[in-house]
């Protein structure tokens, strides 16, 4: 490695590690503010908050490392520009990319870092968090009547399917009042189930004290059967992939997104906000890339140029990317744009504002 590169990167590292330890600690204050004293009126323990921030910290890092990144970009190069030494570099017949090939291999880095990250660590955090905060409610609350849900729905049109429960526990995960439609290809009801008790036994749903309607081609009904019990081996949705629906996508992890992408049809205006989720965490990553090239022609603009400026473009280019991932978030959310397409238009808008200016003598 070149001294030029190792210098770079010292300082780079630096300011990096700096902006990332301030901004993940304001953000965990900000969580402490609100929920620490509702917390701890829940009972929790030393070990369970511990366990419960520890947990939190990750989920923070898919936005903290972006940030934190051109921040400390900006910071670099706006020092190198002001104490003359890209005036140097360039003097010397260094071109842009010999000057600052390293922090574009840094930028390369981030984006596998946060590939990994976000397909490994982050989802498994957030599961586990959010069953510490389900614990800790349902130790408040009596066992009873702690996380019931009433009027729970849902429609799994893959498998031609409809559920509905009066009321569902979602902490035992039993449902109670419930009622099972099986349609056929064109929708209509062939099969019914009515049982006062459901509960999933591992790999498949078992109904108590129920029965059984069949319908003709017509709609009409021709059988009833009751049952004490009765197994559905064939009918395999989770309690967990039926309660997603109640929760924000943003709430949802990677692989809960995942779930909902690979179950259902993306044109679904039920779905469409979860899979626009999915598709903006699966590409975040690669704006650590884009986040280089937007800093460089910045920050080193010229001699005559005061280095604010850039700066400010830099950041007011940024905080466009966040207007326009929101505008383009709710066209997804409406249907209005493929989810895929919603996603991307904001990241490629960058890019081709970085080509631009990166071009420019």
């Amino acid at each position: 490695m070149r001294i030029i590169d190792k210098y770079i990167l010292l300082q780079w590292l630096q300011s990096f590690l700096a902006t990332v330890l301030v901004t993940a600690g304001i953000l965990v204050m900000e969580d402490m503010y609100k929920e620490l004293t509702t917390l701890m009126d829940y009972g929790a323990t030393a070990g369970e908050l511990w366990a419960y921030y520890g947990l939190l910290l990750p989920q923070f890092f898919g936005v903290v490392i972006p940030v934190s990144f051109l921040i400390s970009l900006l910071y670099v190069l706006n020092r190198m520009h002001q104490a003359q030494e890209v005036v140097a570099m360039r003097a010397a017949g260094m071109s842009l990319w010999a000057m600052l090939r390293s922090l574009w291999i840094v930028g390369m880095v981030l984006t596998v870092f946060l590939f990994l990250f976000n397909a490994s660590v982050i989802p498994l955090a957030m599961e586990k968090h959010r069953v510490i905060v389900d614990d800790l409610r349902f130790r408040e609350g009596s066992k009873q009547d702690s996380g019931v849900l009433l009027h729970v729905t849902f429609d799994h049109p893959s498998e031609h399917r409809r559920w509905f429960f009066n009321r569902f526990n979602e902490t035992t995960l039993h449902g109670y009042g419930v009622t099972v439609f099986q349609l056929d290809a064109n929708g209509a009801e062939h099969d019914r189930y009515n049982a006062g008790e459901a509960y999933f036994d591992g790999d498949h749903w078992v109904l108590v004290d129920g029965r059984t309607l069949k319908f003709d081609a017509n709609g009409e009904p021709v059988k009833s059967l009751g049952f004490d019990k009765k197994e559905l081996p064939n009918v395999r949705e989770t309690p967990q992939m039926m309660l997603l629906f109640r929760k924000k996508p943003k709430l949802l992890s990677f692989f809960e997104l995942q779930t909902i992408k690979t179950h259902f049809d993306d044109d679904n205006p039920l779905v469409a906000p979860y899979v626009v989720r999915y598709y903006s965490v699966l590409l975040n990553p690669l704006l650590c890339l884009a986040l280089v090239g937007l800093a460089i022609p910045f920050s080193i603009a010229g001699v005559r140029t005061n280095p604010m400026v850039g700066i400010s473009k830099a950041l007011g280019l940024f905080f466009l990317f966040y207007v326009l991932s929101s505008v383009c978030a709710l066209l997804g959310e409406q249907t209005v744009l493929h989810p895929l397409v919603a996603a991307c238009l904001p990241g490629t808008c960058i890019v081709l504002i970085t080509i631009y200016f990166y071009q420019r003598p």
